[in-house]
């Protein structure tokens, strides 16, 4: 199993009652049979790579020329910050590894597409109560392009009776990797993650880089240095070598923090920037981007800082939409320092997981997903002509 991690700062307000989920579609087994293991993965990119030779990809493995696009994206706000595509998935078949889709565990599809997306089907995540991942298992991770800023598009339905972790941190969904970290890497200890997902109905995005923590000078979550020669994370010269998160101190716009032990010299380091009411937990629009059924759109815009005379700036950007409305926004965020300055986006994994145990038997289901490359960070979208950009 992949590592993942809690987000502890986050507050949850009180769980609803639990309503029974719906029945549930006949599913698609999704052909991946025994291929999960790291060998039999490598044989089938072996055979995958003559097709990709040409590939928009510029060599990352298991990634084909181009998907079939049935219909056009969302038009949103948010599309406004979306160049081009790296790739689309719609799940119009249970193909997902001749995609590019790779550590896979028996992902679910079932019949009832997301409107908009012209297919039948749609990925399932189910939890049974207890569980702490999707019945049949995660859909997994794909490559795209080295990208200093990507977009995502994702057509999503929470089920009947969804109520999440029960908890102030997870469920997990979405998760963007870099090109410093290891294509099997877990999400939860790298260089930098950031994730895209909704806790207690409340739509987030956070970012942790664990493995940057300097342990010689630690910020608590209370606020006491450990370390630190004496001093505190404010005066301690640490240089480029730090955590950009929450343990080396705060640099940039935060709204929330989070650093706590995992081991010996070792430390989770995280910080997020919810939006400011629980948006999942209001009706889903019948006449908005989703196309009704309690279908929802979500996109988000991530930007890496620059990188000035070998020091990082903190001058990277984010968005969070649901169905068109712009719920996080921040133009102040440190996600690499110049120790990593050739960062950049590499890999999505979608992970759904509640590290607890789901506190009841519920499901989510996705329609679409769509990463493209974002506009560039320096540059302002149509339609915020208004809004300075640092």
């Amino acid at each position: 199993m992949i590592p993942l991690a809690r987000h502890a700062m986050m507050r949850l307000t009180p769980v609803p009652s639990v309503a029974p989920a719906r029945h549930l579609p006949n599913p698609i087994a999704v052909p991946t049979g025994k291929r999960t293991g790291r060998m039999a993965l490598l044989v089938l990119l072996a055979a995958l790579l003559p097709a990709c030779e040409n590939s928009v990809s510029g060599g990352v493995p298991g990634l084909p020329e181009s998907d079939p696009v049935i219909t056009p994206l969302p038009d949103t706000p948010g599309a406004a910050w979306r160049d081009q595509v790296h790739f689309r998935e719609t799940f119009v078949d249970a193909r997902l590894d001749d995609r590019g889709w790779y550590d896979m565990g028996e992902p679910t599809l079932v019949e009832g597409g997301a409107p908009g997306t012209g297919s039948r089907h749609a990925f399932l995540c189910r939890f049974a109560q207890g569980a702490s991942g999707c019945r049949g298992g995660i859909l997994g991770r794909r490559a795209f392009p080295e990208s200093d800023a990507v977009h995502l598009t994702v057509r999503i339905r929470y089920d009947e009776g969804w109520v999440g972790s029960g908890r102030p941190y997870h469920p997990h969904e979405f998760h963007f990797l870099t090109n410093v970290d290891d294509r099997f890497v877990g999400p939860a200890r790298t260089h930098l993650t950031l994730y895209v997902e909704q806790i207690g109905g409340t739509p987030l995005i956070a970012l942790q880089d664990s493995r940057n923590v300097n342990p010689a000078c630690i910020r608590r979550n209370d606020g006491v240095s450990l370390g630190c020669g004496g001093g505190t994370v404010d005066d301690f010269p640490f240089g480029e070598d730090r955590s950009v998160a929450a343990c080396n101190g705060l640099v940039g716009e935060v709204d929330g923090s989070d650093c706590y032990p995992t081991g010996p010299d070792r430390w989770y380091s995280s910080r997020a920037w919810r939006a400011d009411r629980p948006v999942f937990r209001e009706p889903a629009p019948e006449h908005g981007p989703g196309g009704g059924d309690g279908w929802r759109v979500v996109e988000a815009y991530l930007a890496l800082n620059s990188i000035r005379d070998g020091r990082g700036i903190p001058d990277g950007r984010i968005r969070l939409w649901v169905d068109g409305e712009e719920v996080v926004a921040s133009d102040s965020v440190l996600m690499r320092t110049g120790r990593h300055s050739e960062m950049a986006f590499q890999h999505l994994l979608v992970a759904p997981y509640i590290g607890d145990g789901s506190p009841v038997d519920q499901s989510l289901r996705i329609g679409e997903i769509t990463v493209a490359r974002g506009i560039p960070r320096d540059s302002v979208p149509p339609g915020d002509a208004g809004r300075e950009v640092p």
